[in-house]
């Protein structure tokens, strides 16, 4: 019987493990070097902002490990509760854009169990941009037309006096959203497809 009792208390302060996988988005391959971070979602709210994630006293950080070459990352000696993953990949310094010079991703809160391995879904961080296999492309990828693609502009437009965008003949660029990826972005717009390349 102590015996039992001793098995059982040894097997219970190893803790559970919580293991994933960090990939690219657009490749699907594993991105080696991610630092992921294990918070504690109690302790952090259920609104969990990813940004400045080591700077901000909101997020309580219970560990962080770096993925392997494989992309795999594993969590030892978890208590059972609710947690947030975060991935933080930083970029290659040639690959920054002005200040960004990481990517970000957040999954979804994650419950651990007693005497459980807790499996998390990938979590996929846009690494490789999609939109750099196009960057000099001037037809469209779907319609192959050159015709209706646009300059895509991203901001808020001017509204001339009847209400149209100023400067906008329909002809010249293609309004995006009022903000975008300022590391990975389109730059055309087929009006005919409605494609973003």
């Amino acid at each position: 019987m102590i015996v039992l009792l001793l098995s059982f208390a040894a097997c219970d302060t190893q803790g559970q493990l919580i293991k994933g996988r960090i990939l690219d988005t657009n490749t699907k391959k594993p991105l080696p070097g991610t630092i992921v971070y294990l918070i504690d979602a109690k302790k952090t709210g259920d609104t969990l902002l990813v940004y400045h994630i080591g700077i901000d006293d909101r997020h309580h950080i219970i560990d962080s490990v770096i993925t392997d070459s494989s992309g795999n990352y594993l969590f030892k000696q978890i208590k059972p509760g609710r947690y947030y993953l975060v991935a933080e990949y930083i970029l290659p310094f040639l690959e920054r854009y002005n200040a960004c010079g990481m990517r970000q991703g957040c999954d979804t809160a994650l419950f651990v169990k007693h005497k459980q391995v807790a499996v998390a879904k990938p979590i996929y961080l846009a690494v490789s941009c999609p939109y750099d296999k196009t960057a000099n492309q001037d037809f469209c990828p779907e319609c192959k037309k050159k015709d209706k693609v646009r300059k895509l502009v991203f901001g808020l437009p001017v509204l001339d006096e009847n209400g149209g965008i100023s400067g906008n003949d329909g002809k010249s660029y293609y309004n995006g959203i009022c903000s975008s990826d300022p590391y990975c972005r389109p730059g055309k717009h087929c009006i005919r497809c409605d494609l973003d390349f």
